[in-house]
């Protein structure tokens, strides 16, 4: 027996069709949660010049660009992260099926990428300063020689 296939029928597989690709972006989606964590904790986080958080934080970060995290706190030297960004496995299943518009949503979207590092903890190292010039000179470190006259005969 020969079924005949009907536009209804064609419609139906390419309406599936079209929705089953760029499962990239209905699997991952395109933002990503990264940690970030100080030691000490309570330092400020600066995400790409602009978002202000405190460590420990959670940060929502679309996955299709780079991003820079700045982090400081008063005494301390400030450390600067780089988030970048990298090819995904996810996009794989869309050229193996051959869903080139997956595969084009998927990267406009940006969740044909990940994150790297998805966590970040850094130790904030304390900025040392010298000491005063009077405390350095009265630790004996600059005594001077004196000369000692004798009685002696020449």
């Amino acid at each position: 027996m020969v079924t005949k296939t009907t536009p209804q029928d064609l419609m139906s597989l390419l309406l599936i069709s079209f929705f089953l690709h760029g499962c990239a972006t209905m699997t991952q989606g395109s933002m990503q949660q990264i940690s970030v964590s100080s030691a000490p904790s309570g330092a400020t986080v600066m995400v790409n010049g602009f978002q202000r958080l405190k460590t420990p934080a959670v940060l929502e970060l679309p996955r299709k660009e780079s991003h820079r995290l700045e982090i400081s706190l008063e005494g301390y030297h400030p450390e600067t992260i780089d988030i970048r960004k990298v090819d995904s496995g996810m996009v794989a299943g869309n050229l193996l099926v051959g869903g080139l518009i997956g595969y084009a949503i998927d990267h406009s979207s940006g969740a044909a990428f990940r994150l790297v590092p998805e966590v970040v903890q850094v130790t904030l190292r304390p900025i040392l300063t010298d000491p005063p010039k009077d405390q350095a000179s009265s630790n004996g470190n600059d005594m001077k020689a004196e000369k000692i006259e004798t009685d002696r005969p020449k």
